[in-house]
């Protein structure tokens, strides 16, 4: 079980001692690769750091690889001792950002182009990856986001090292359902799909995630680690309504179309003449900022504001009375389960993947229909929640306990059985 002259790996387990504590003569080398880490503030980017944080914590080696051309700080801070590469040469950002800009939307209208295109792009990238690999030696590489997938699996090719897909959205949205508005380039549509072929094991977040793989073959490698939820430290929420201060409605997300902020606001303006004393806070930022802003305006809204987001989300939602989640799908809904373990009731929506597999209507939130229209639908179960003093006081003291089990040593065993697996078999 040697992987070199020098480097022996240990993995008789001690009695008495937990198999997961045990690390190896030396210990297991954990490489995870992602597009950006540099002021995003993504749910996949959290979940990266956070899952980090707890492997280095363990006692793992752990290294973070990005393809930003800079190595500004990252939005989610890593763990001290974290070490993190760049896998695209600083001055390209720079210099060559604009040419391959325009490059992508040649390839994107034309069927000809993109074939060519896309391999200047990513054969490049793939040896670069290759060669930090080499140089770093993981035992594992762990891909967040599809659009790090081909090229950490074909990199990782002839190496000893285990690749791992970990997809962070619904996905069927990823490799499914209209792909030409996730990706343009249809090779690189292409290669994401079969990237999980060649990957070593594959994670999703739900159970019901798994028959939603494009590949049957990828099922059978496939295990579900949800995101984990860490534990608020502080008082939980306080839903009981206050006449002195402002009873907040909270919305944490992207501004982007997915959220659909756009509802909510629709709705706020069905209720604010109504509720004086409450008001809605939007945490977030994206592409549809300034057109939310806008709709803001044409609603006539005075009581709902945009906020840039925040690291310190724990607090907006222990400060809140209810958060409003109107997203039409959410790979694992990090937001509303953050929310749940604070104490805090959620309205969502019943046919939004991610929000309904967390949210029980009646017993830890309310999920709203959209059959009559969004946001009408929004506001009649936002309605019942800011009336019902009572009602929010039932879902906020089950909400805590419905999202045990992500809490974050328990997710942490699940990464660590799946790279433990992976590096055992690899040093057989």
């Amino acid at each position: 079980m040697a992987r070199d002259m020098n480097t022996t790996y240990e993995c008789n387990v001690k009695p008495g001692v937990p198999k997961r504590r045990q690390l190896t003569a030396r210990p297991l080398h954990v490489a995870f690769a992602i597009e950006a880490l540099h002021g995003v503030s993504g749910g996949a980017e959290r979940v990266l750091a956070d899952v980090s944080r707890i492997i280095h914590e363990r006692g793992y080696r752990v290294t973070v690889i990005t393809h930003e051309g800079r190595n500004g700080p990252s939005f989610y801070p890593l763990r001290f001792g974290i070490e993190r590469v760049d896998a695209r040469p600083r001055h390209s950002r720079r210099r060559k950002a604009p040419v391959l800009d325009r490059a992508r939307g040649i390839a994107a209208r034309s069927k000809i182009a993109s074939i060519p295109i896309w391999l200047v792009q990513f054969v490049p990238m793939v040896l670069r990856l290759r060669r930090i690999l080499r140089d770093t030696r993981p035992d594992v590489v762990i891909g967040f986001m599809p659009s790090m997938f081909p090229y950490m699996s074909l990199a990782a090719l002839g190496l000893p090292v285990k690749s791992v897909a970990s997809v962070h959205n619904v996905p069927k949205r990823e490799f499914g359902a209209d792909p030409k508005r996730w990706n343009q380039n249809r090779m690189d549509r292409k290669m994401r799909r079969l990237s999980l072929r060649f990957s070593d094991a594959v994670t999703v977040l739900m159970p019901s995630f798994v028959r939603q793989l494009p590949l049957p073959e990828a099922a059978a490698k496939t295990r579900v680690i949800p995101n984990m939820v860490k534990r608020y430290e502080g008082p939980l929420a306080d839903v009981r309504e206050s006449p002195d201060e402002p009873n907040v409605i909270l919305a944490v997300g992207r501004l982007a179309d997915a959220k659909d902020h756009q509802s909510l606001i629709e709705a706020w303006a069905m209720l604010e003449d109504r509720f004086s004393n409450w008001e809605v806070r939007i945490f977030g930022n994206g592409p549809l900022k300034s057109s939310l802003s806008r709709r803001i305006r044409l609603a006539g809204v005075k009581r709902l504001k945009i906020h840039k987001p925040t690291p310190e989300i724990m607090s907006e939602y222990a400060a809140a009375r209810i958060l409003a989640m109107p997203s039409r799908h959410e790979g694992f809904g990090l937001v509303t389960a953050e929310a749940l373990s604070v104490g805090l009731p959620v309205v969502g929506f019943a046919t939004c993947e991610g929000t309904n597999e967390l949210v029980q209507h009646g017993y830890n939130g309310l999920l709203a229909n959209p059959r009559g229209g969004r946001a009408r639908g929004f506001a009649v179960e936002l309605e019942k929640m800011m009336t019902d003093a009572d009602l929010r006081t039932r879902l906020a003291a089950a909400a805590p306990k419905s999202v045990e089990r992500f809490a974050p040593e328990v997710i942490a065993d699940h990464w660590e059985d799946l790279i433990r697996s992976l590096a055992q078999v690899a040093h057989d």
